[in-house]
This record gives structure tokens, C-alpha cells and sequence, in this order.
């Protein structure tokens, strides 16, 4: 086991998470391929294995890996989401998903959209201001994931400007429920307050160059349900994500996988990094198992076909000479 370091906060931001998967990939010795692109996944019945077409980046071009179990573990958000707004795909202004986001350095001192409000939003929007930019957010999600606790907080630290609404059940009901995961502030929330975010509505539609005022001293204008004009020299996706598990795996499967034909599924079942956890260890346990078994069947195989010739060979060895004559 490896658990999380005792200076990590109870709910890790993303980056200590992504130094926890380096820190527990060197002391396993796991070796993960990165940049292996997963076309496709199929059980070879015939041979009781899977088979798994992947294309490598960095010139291995094509490969297949060939197992007797396959872990499904891409989860519900595998594939960005892009939201299908009018003039989205017009824009000449820097545009960009979160997915593809490393360094706010390109923005420093413009003006950032963040489509979005979710833990990509919150964590992105708050990290790209520590550059001195002017960020809006815009609520794309209709929902903002905090429990009570958490709301009467957010209220006291926003006061009356920003409304948030408050949800019929908890996080974890919700993310069970729907998927959706609860919004975590790494700092936000003070800014909204000291006005370095600003968060407005849902956008209706991104203006093209012709149709802005003469007065637009952006390169992008975003106009807004309440018919406002947010003038944008970047817009930043923050929409969240789907999974894609569908488009590649040639099998039926349920949330729990498909253990007779040796595939298991880990983080579908909408219960967060406790729930994965948790399928993990199962999983683990289970794969053991099966391995243990597999091996003493081996073994006893090998033991049922050898021992009669190595039986017959000691006898032979063992046995007492004719008399000579």
C-alpha cells in the first residue's frame, strides 16, 4: 500500500495528485506507456486472450498488446467535452480546452474567458490569475456541487454579489447520482470576492469580427443570455469531460466488468477516488487470485504429465542388475 503523504490536504489538488502517481510508479517499478493511443480492444475466444491495437507516438507507430486480463481503467472522463456554441469555431483569439492547458505564461496581463465552472474551471481560473490576468467565468454547469456547509461558507466569503444555488442532495448523492463531481476551491472563491474573477451567465453566442461595435478592443466578444458583451483576448474550455471506453472496447460489459472472460472495469460506478479505491483493491485481490490458481493448475499439470516418465526412469535407475553369468 501506498497512501497519500500526511502533508496532502484531505482532498488533493491536481498537480499533488499527478506527484503522487509519480511517486507510487517508482516505488512499484511500474513502467507505464504513455502516448499509446487504444483503437481497439477484442477477446480472442479462440485463444482465451485479449488483444489490444494501440498506435504509439514517437515513431513505434503500431502495436498490440496481447493479456489474458484486461483493467479497463479510463473512467468517466477520458475525452474533453467541447460545448457546441455559436461561433465557438470561429474564433481567431487564442482558444484551448483545459485538457490541453500547461502554463498560464502565454496569457500573462490579457484578458481569459473560462467557460466553465467545475474543478477545471476553479483550479484553472484560480491558477492563471496568479499571473496577473483578468479572468470571467462563465457558469456553464447549471449546478454548483457544494453541500450545505460548504455553501453557507461560500456565502460568507462571497456575500450577496454571487448566488449560488443551493442543491437537493450532497456531493456524493450527486456524484453517484449523475456523475458529476464536487467543485473544490483552491482559491477562487477570494478571488471572485476581490473581483479578479468575475463570474457571469451562460454564453449565447461568440460574435464574429463584423458583428462587434466599433468600440471591441478584443480580438473575441462573447455575448451573454442577459444580452451583456465580454470582450476576451483568450477563451479557456473549462467543460468538463466524457468517457470514451465504447468507441474501443469490443466487448459488452456493466460497470463491474466481465470476469469470465477476464475483463474488469475500475471507476464507473460514480463513486469518486474512495469508490476507485476500493475497486482497486478488489480488483487486485481478485487478479491474485486468479493467478494462484492458474499457477497450482499449471503446476499439477505438469506433475500429472512428468511423474510417470520420472517414475519410470528412477525404477529403471533403482533397479537391481540381472546376475551376470
Amino acid at each position: 500500500m501506498a497512501p497519500f503523504p500526511e502533508s496532502f490536504p484531505q482532498y488533493p489538488s491536481r498537480a499533488q495528485f499527478l506527484s503522487y502517481l509519480h511517486a507510487y510508479a517508482r516505488r512499484f517499478a511500474v513502467a507505464p506507456h504513455f502516448r499509446a493511443n487504444v483503437s481497439s480492444a477484442r477477446r480472442d475466444e479462440a485463444s482465451g486472450v485479449w488483444r489490444v491495437q494501440a498506435h504509439v507516438a514517437g515513431g513505434r507507430g503500431d502495436v498490440e498488446y496481447v493479456c489474458q486480463w484486461l483493467v479497463v481503467a479510463t473512467g468517466e472522463n477520458a475525452d474533453p467535452v467541447v460545448p457546441d456554441i455559436d461561433g465557438l469555431r470561429q474564433l481567431t483569439c487564442p482558444s484551448m480546452h483545459a485538457a490541453d492547458y500547461r502554463s498560464g505564461e502565454a496569457f500573462r496581463g490579457k484578458r481569459v474567458l473560462v467557460v466553465g465552472c467545475g474543478n477545471s474551471g476553479m483550479e484553472g481560473g484560480a491558477g492563471r490569475l496568479h499571473l496577473s490576468m483578468s479572468v470571467a467565468m462563465m457558469r456553464w454547469l447549471p449546478l454548483w456541487l457544494v453541500d450545505r456547509i460548504l455553501l453557507a461558507m461560500a456565502a460568507l466569503t462571497l456575500g450577496g454579489d454571487v448566488v449560488l444555488r443551493r442543491p437537493a442532495v450532497g456531493p456524493m448523492e450527486l456524484k453517484r447520482r449523475e456523475g458529476k463531481t464536487p467543485v473544490l476551491d483552491l482559491g477562487a472563491l477570494a478571488k471572485i470576492r476581490s473581483g479578479h474573477i468575475k463570474v457571469v451567465p451562460e454564453i449565447r453566442r461568440f460574435l464574429s469580427s463584423s458583428s462587434q461595435s466599433s468600440r471591441s478592443s478584443g480580438p473575441a466578444a462573447a455575448e451573454l443570455v442577459d444580452g451583456r458583451v465580454v470582450h476576451a483576448d483568450a477563451v479557456v474550455l473549462a467543460t468538463g469531460y466524457r468517457g470514451n471506453v465504447h468507441s474501443w472496447l469490443k466487448q459488452e460489459t456493466t460497470a463491474d466488468g466481465n470476469k469470465d472472460a477476464g475483463l474488469y472495469t475500475v471507476g464507473f460506478s460514480r463513486r469518486g477516488l474512495a469508490g476507485i479505491a476500493e475497486e482497486a483493491v478488489r480488483i487486485a485481490d481478485e487478479l491474485a487470485k486468479a493467478w494462484r490458481q492458474q499457477t497450482e493448475q499449471d503446476h499439477l499439470h505438469i506433475s500429472t504429465t512428468t511423474n510417470p516418465t520420472f517414475d519410470s526412469c528412477v525404477s529403471k535407475t533403482n533397479s537391481t542388475p540381472p546376475p551376470s553369468t
